[in-house]
């Protein structure tokens, strides 16, 4: 309801379910009576009219990633929006993520997030022989959720010839022969969200699936392999100290990451994060636009004062 102040059409959950709802209704003009609540005898999707005009869309249930249309990459020019990786490139082989860390929204975008799901094999390898681009991103929350999928979909992968990219856990690459079948099938880099060398930080988000004590030896796998990892970062956790960052650089110059994406403790709405500060009365920051995890420290830290967060 926030966000309807200021546009015309929300979509709430995922939006393959209800966009052939939506299409028909922008394409014909279709007005709805204020407080009207409507629901779709095809798509199920339930239309809320608000008095201000504007239309929420409701999912009523998680996305059937089987058959999925694909995208129109022709009709991408310079870049869209992004770069090249982020667009003509950008694929996903499955959503949602086992885990629960307490910071992030990855359960709140997807209804029943933490039952994966998984798009045919058969389909996203038809897929990605259409791409012209020799790159591959895949936007998975956790490419390495389920291992024997992940591994089927790898071997598929190979015959392509092209490189690819993901994002995972920790908890999914303990496995050599993943690493191995990743390698083979053109994965250059993995991104993967050590978080913290503070143990005590990740064990207090719910992250105790990440071990620091066996960075070292995960790097050392990943480079055996020829596979680069990309580590996020976050700082402001309640078990951080002013001393985090020294030994954050200490230790990964150690252990020999090859990058990084540094980040602050982002308490988006919704989050255990967020309701825990938000009981606390440690929010400060109400502005969603500040949420980003970059300029603003949003909440106070328990450990230091925002500006040496920031």
């Amino acid at each position: 309801h926030e966000a309807a102040q200021h546009v015309d059409i929300v979509v709430v959950g995922e939006a393959e379910t209800v966009w052939p709802r939506v299409l028909h209704d922008v394409e014909g003009e279709i007005r709805y009576a204020p407080g009207r609540h409507v629901i779709d005898p095809g798509t199920g999707a339930n239309v809320e009219a608000l008095p201000n005009g504007s239309r929420i869309y409701r999912c009523p249930t998680p996305a059937n990633l089987s058959g999925l249309p694909r995208a129109r990459r022709d009709l991408i020019r310079h870049g869209g929006w992004n770069k090249w990786w982020a667009t003509k490139g950008a694929i996903i082989a499955t959503r949602g993520c086992p885990h629960r860390c307490d910071y992030c929204a990855i359960p709140h975008l997807y209804p029943q997030a933490r039952q994966m799901r998984f798009r045919p094999i058969e389909e996203v390898a038809a897929e990605i022989a259409g791409i012209p681009d020799k790159g591959i991103v895949f936007w998975d929350d956790n490419i390495g959720a389920n291992l024997r999928y992940a591994k089927s979909l790898f071997r598929a992968l190979a015959p392509f010839k092209k490189w690819w990219t993901s994002q995972t856990t920790m908890a999914s690459v303990q496995d050599d022969e993943f690493l191995r079948l990743a390698a083979e099938s053109g994965c250059k880099a993995l991104f993967v969200g050590l978080e913290s060398v503070n143990q005590a930080s990740l064990d207090g988000t719910n992250k105790s699936h990440n071990r620091v004590c066996e960075y070292k030896r995960l790097l050392q796998r990943f480079h055996a392999h020829g596979i680069a990892l990309q580590a996020g970062i976050m700082f402001g956790f309640d078990e951080d100290d002013r001393d985090v960052f020294a030994r954050t650089v200490d230790a990964m110059g150690e252990v020999g990451l090859d990058n990084a994406t540094i980040s602050l403790l982002a308490p988006f709405p919704g989050t255990p994060v967020y309701a825990r500060l938000s009981r606390q009365g440690r929010i400060l920051d109400p502005d969603w636009r500040h949420y980003n995890g970059k300029t603003h420290v949003v909440y106070r830290p328990k450990q230091m004062t925002p500006g040496e967060l920031m």
